[in-house]
């Protein structure tokens, strides 16, 4: 009786669970062979899995012993990421990622963490120099406690995440994609990673036990709808990073110019690295004593340094582009003093045109991009790369049966829609069965000029477009009624053509001016 009453209660809801549950199941394979050693490369595939299985993000990693061949060395902070000296990854052969300096931005990224998150990192070879020297066995570190009792969980293992796209779509379903994506993991040399006892030497080290970990969830809801997805296209976007120029700049240097002729489109930002010309520590990143920094794209200066990038606004400019969490260990003092910096030049203003939105390369050109840095001496010569960030390719899948292929750049795809759609016509009027001798080219009428341009909107043209709106209708994800805007068409105008031709100019088309509002009618069926 009394939960009778609990249900009739007007503000009771019965609650129950609607979420999508699944079989997670843990997968360990061995490689073979199970070994690698500097300057070797590491092919690691991705596994098919079962068509109702998915890949659980974040969670593919590989696994090993490191072994030191002198046991008087260590290896540097952050050895998952120390590792990939170069990273490719690889779509049906086709490279779509590939950076030969892959190690040194990501383990500056890892700077940002908060603390807690870097304390739990070890597998990844985030640790105190005591904890890194034990897992080297090096002797010198057996009297810590507290690498004592790290060392006697996890030995000598080790771990390197495998996220790069992976890690950007959520739950990835290898079985519905047409391509496979491979990933080819470059080794650096013992001198780039370790470092050793005074009068001793670093002579190697080796990966043993190599094996492919990751997750999987089985669920027939989740594998159907991952099979929509993969069944037509599949978009891949992330974030592409290549190392343009290495350089060494004298200590005397008191302006440095750089310039960058970008061969990829859509760049986020243009980052600049600095290290010691023989580091030692591998999260080192010294502050050169710049004062300003000036930047023209093609002889224009760009928007946001138009007046110049002084030091005092370097660490917010980093911290747009880097920082993600407001307890991250970074800080102010870190960044210009304890050897955490990084010089990052944001291009992501839609001013920009020829560096973001339209598509346009700025290669092989005499001005490029020029960025003019003025400095102070400073004690050592230092070591510059030059990194460029861009949103990644976005890979579509052709509709081609056995013979489908994958393409990348935006100007192939561009073409192919290019092809299909000027190819409509005849290709639907093949299909239909002639009923007389005229083709359908007798009731075209108009003749195509062949150049297809947009036309700068004037105020009348919106007004007159206006007019012709249907009161009776409904409004739309905007919830602005249409009588409202035809009663104030007048002040509308003006502004709606700027909007119209700043988006033409821009190349951008506005996320909300997307959306769509659909609504299904109930449609009796007899």
């Amino acid at each position: 009786m009394e939960t009778r009453t609990q249900e009739l209660n007007p503000s009771f809801s019965r609650r129950s669970r609607t979420e999508l549950t699944g079989n997670r199941t843990r997968h360990l394979f061995t490689f073979n062979p199970n070994s690698a050693k500097p300057g070797e490369e590491i092919y690691v595939n991705i596994p098919k899995l079962k068509p109702d299985s998915v890949l659980v993000p974040d969670s593919m990693a590989l696994i090993f012993d490191f072994k030191n061949a002198n046991e008087k060395s260590w290896f540097r902070n952050n050895l998952g990421k120390l590792l990939q000296k170069r990273l490719e990854i690889r779509l049906a052969g086709e490279k779509v990622y590939d950076n030969s300096g892959e190690s040194l931005l990501e383990i500056y990224k890892d700077l940002w963490m908060d603390e807690k998150q870097r304390a739990d990192r070890i597998q990844d070879g985030i640790t105190t120099e005591a904890v890194r020297k034990k897992i080297s066995k090096d002797d010198e570190a057996n009297a810590d406690a507290d690498a004592t009792a790290l060392f006697g969980i996890f030995g000598t293992k080790q771990r390197l995440k495998i996220t790069k796209i992976l890690g950007d779509h959520g739950l990835y379903a290898p079985y519905h994609s047409v391509n496979d994506l491979q990933y080819v993991i470059t080794l650096p040399q013992a001198s780039e990673i370790m470092n050793a006892q005074s009068g001793e030497t670093v002579d190697g080290y080796s990966l043993e036990n190599l094996e492919l970990e990751y997750e999987s969830i089985e669920n027939v809801n989740l594998a159907r709808k991952s099979e929509c997805l993969y069944g037509a296209e599949r978009e891949l976007s992330f974030e592409h990073v290549t190392l343009m120029k290495k350089t060494e700049w004298d200590k005397s240097l008191t302006i440095v110019n750089e310039t960058v002729n970008l061969p990829r489109r859509s760049m986020k930002a243009i980052v600049m690295l600095f290290t010691e010309k023989t580091p030692t520590d591998s999260e080192e990143y010294v502050f050169p004593n710049i004062d300003k920094v000036k930047v023209t794209i093609e002889g224009v200066p760009n928007v946001v340094y138009s007046q110049g990038m002084t030091k005092t606004r370097m660490y917010e400019e980093a911290k747009r582009l880097f920082g993600s969490d407001s307890n991250g260990q970074q800080s102010l003092i870190k960044f210009y003093k304890d050897k955490k910096f990084a010089l990052v030049i944001d291009l992501r203003t839609p001013n920009d045109a020829k560096t973001y939105g339209n598509g346009v390369k700025i290669q092989n050109t005499q001005s490029g991009i020029l960025i003019e840095i003025m400095k102070k001496a400073t004690m050592t010569n230092v070591l510059c790369y030059t990194k460029c960030k861009r949103t990644g390719v976005q890979a579509i899948k052709t509709d081609e049966g056995d013979a489908a292929i994958a393409l990348f750049e935006s100007q192939s795809i561009a073409e192919l829609f290019n092809e299909y759609f000027s190819n409509i016509g005849s290709s639907l009027s093949n299909q239909i069965t002639s009923i007389n001798s005229q083709g359908f080219e007798s009731y075209m009428t108009h003749e195509a000029s062949g150049i297809f341009e947009f036309a700068t909107v004037v105020s009348t043209i919106v007004l007159i477009e206006l007019e012709k709106l249907n009161s009776s209708k409904s409004t739309g994800p905007d919830n602005i009624p249409v009588k409202l805007l035809k009663d104030s068409k007048e002040t509308l105008a003006p502004f709606l053509a700027y909007i119209f031709n700043t988006s033409q100019c821009s190349a951008i088309f506005h996320d909300n001016l997307k959306v769509e509002r659909v609504s299904p009618i109930y449609k009796e069926v007899y």
